[in-house]
C-alpha cells in the first residue's frame, strides 16, 4: 500500500530544498552547459567587470640635441612625441596589481628601433653635436567603468605573455581570477573578456580547437573558434563549465586581409610557468 504525504508543509519543504539544489547548479560547478545567459550573467559579475581591463600603451620619443660633442650646457633643441597608442586586454591575475596580458601589447622594442633609426637621421644631418634620445613608454590600466591605474612593464616572457603591476597597487582595485591546471582543453565550450576596438568588458562566445598545439612562430599555442578581433588581445579565455582561465589570447588568424573566427592563445600550462617565475613569492 503506498502513502500519501497530505501534509501541506512537507510539499513547502520539498520545493524550497528542489530550488536550493537547481541553484546550486550555477555558474561555477556547473558540469553541463545549460544556460548560456546564466553563464555570461555570472562571468559578467565575477570575472568581466572585476578582473578584466584594457590595457594602452603610449609610446614617446624624448630627444635632446646639445650644440656641443661633450654634451655641455643646456640642450638646443628639446622635444617629446608621441609615436602612437596601443590597446589590448589584461587579467588580474594576483593581488597587489598584477595584471596578464600578451607581451606584444606591452613591447616597446618597436618603438626603440624607430627611435634608432630617427637619431641616426639626425646625426648626419648634425655631425658636431651630442644627441641624446630616449623612449619613454607609459602604461595604464582602465576598468569597466573607465577609471585609470598607471602600470609598469614587469615581464615579458616566451610565447608573447606579459606581465604588468599597478604602479600604486594599494589603490588598485581588480580581483585576481583563478589558473585552471586543466591539461585536456580540446573541444571545451569558452567565453573570452576582452577589449575589442577598444571597447571595454566584452563577452564572447566560442570553443577551443580539437589539435592539442598549433605551431606559430617561435611558439607552441591552441586555437579557439570565436569572433576574436584587435583588441581582445592578452585577453583571458574562460572555460564555462568552471569559469577559470585556461588561455591569453595572442593573435588573430587572417586570411586574404580578412580576419577570421580563428585565434591562437596561450595555454594554461604554459602561463602557471610564467606566473611561477614573475610573480613574488
Amino acid at each position: 500500500m503506498k502513502t500519501m504525504i497530505r501534509n501541506p508543509f512537507i510539499y513547502a519543504i520539498l520545493f524550497v530544498i528542489t530550488l536550493f539544489v537547481l541553484s546550486c547548479q550555477l555558474y561555477p560547478g556547473q558540469q553541463t552547459v545549460l544556460n548560456l545567459d546564466a553563464a555570461h550573467s555570472w562571468a559578467r559579475t565575477h570575472i568581466a567587470d572585476p578582473s578584466a581591463y584594457m590595457v594602452k600603451s603610449e609610446s614617446f620619443a624624448d630627444i635632446q640635441i646639445f650644440d656641443n660633442p661633450a654634451k655641455a650646457g643646456k640642450p638646443t633643441f628639446h622635444v617629446r612625441k608621441s609615436l602612437g597608442v596601443g590597446t589590448g586586454s589584461g587579467t588580474v591575475i594576483a593581488d597587489k596589481g598584477y595584471l596578464l596580458t600578451a607581451g606584444h601589447v606591452i613591447d616597446d622594442a618597436n618603438v626603440i628601433l624607430e627611435v634608432n633609426e630617427i637619431v641616426d637621421e639626425l646625426r648626419v644631418k648634425y655631425p658636431k653635436t651630442f644627441i641624446d634620445a630616449k623612449v619613454i613608454t607609459e602604461y595604464t590600466m582602465i576598468d569597466h567603468k573607465g577609471k585609470d591605474f598607471l602600470a609598469a612593464k614587469v615581464a615579458i616572457g616566451e610565447n608573447d605573455l606579459g606581465l604588468i603591476r599597478a604602479q600604486d597597487p594599494d589603490k588598485f582595485t581588480g580581483t585576481p581570477v583563478d589558473v585552471s591546471r586543466e591539461t585536456n582543453l580540446s573541444d571545451k565550450a569558452v567565453i573570452m573578456i576582452g577589449s575589442p576596438l577598444r571597447i571595454k568588458d566584452i563577452i564572447m562566445d566560442g570553443r577551443v580547437g580539437r589539435e592539442d598545439i598549433t605551431k606559430f612562430g617561435e611558439g607552441s599555442y591552441k586555437y579557439v573558434i570565436a569572433p576574436i578581433v584587435p583588441g581582445n588581445s592578452g585577453g583571458a579565455v574562460i572555460t564555462l563549465h568552471d569559469m577559470k582561465l585556461v588561455g591569453v589570447v595572442t593573435a588573430v588568424m587572417v586570411k586574404d586581409g580578412s580576419f577570421t573566427n580563428l585565434a591562437l592563445f596561450v595555454p594554461n600550462d604554459i602561463i602557471n610557468n610564467f606566473l611561477e617565475k614573475n610573480l613574488p613569492k
